[in-house]
């Protein structure tokens, strides 16, 4: 839940985030509620770092925006994070989006393709490789405030899990059947304001 521009450099952004996510695999569907918060400081106009913790995990997040940040119409960032998960288990979970911001008006269209590539360590080691995406708009209701709006989809493919008894280790491949889908809605305050990096008008305009 962030929009594809970045902050730009010094300033900072918060985000509060409320959802539901559902999990369905073969074996049924299962779905709660999340909470979480977030908090991203502008590094360069260019590059943002920050942290989002909550309901289901720690996440430290990164977003390089691959366009300049004085184009108006759209904008492109990489956005990897790495999370942890408290469980028994160690889980240790990545997303590599590639955010795509569309301009419309003073608010902005977010298209988020991403991979979730995933480890758990445990009895058992697991891979899990995970393709989807988000949907979002950002809303802007003022300099720096927005409503942000998103339905993000995964889906796990393929993984492996790695099983040790008796002093020796067995490795299969798994396919899976399974998806996750969030729905969600962020409340941002902060980021880079409305007129930053906008260019300047021609002389005599």
């Amino acid at each position: 839940m962030q929009t594809a521009r970045t902050n730009g450099e010094d300033n900072f952004q918060f985000g509060i985030e409320a959802g539901v996510t559902r999990f369905s695999d073969d074996m049924g569907t299962s779905e709660g509620p999340s909470v979480n918060l977030a908090a991203r400081y502008g590094v360069s106009d260019r590059l943002d770092i920050g942290v989002r913790w909550g309901t289901l995990l720690f996440e430290i997040q990164s977003k390089l925006m691959l366009t300049s940040p004085s184009e108006q119409d759209i904008a492109i960032s990489l956005a990897p994070s790495v999370a942890v998960a408290p469980s028994r288990s160690i889980y240790i979970g990545t997303k590599i989006p590639l955010l795509i911001g569309i301009t419309v008006g003073d608010s902005e269209l977010t298209l988020a393709p991403r991979i979730s590539p995933a480890f758990i360590a445990g009895e058992s080691s697991k891979f899990i490789l995970a393709a989807g995406g988000s949907i979002g708009f950002a809303l802007r209701l003022g300099d720096t405030f927005w409503i942000l709006p998103e339905i993000s989809v995964d889906i796990p493919f393929i993984g492996g899990v790695k099983r040790v008894e008796g002093g020796e280790s067995d490795f299969r491949l798994v396919n899976f059947d399974s998806s996750i889908i969030n729905i969600g809605v962020g409340v941002l305050f902060g980021g880079r304001p409305m007129n930053e990096g906008k260019m300047p008008p021609a002389s005599g305009e």
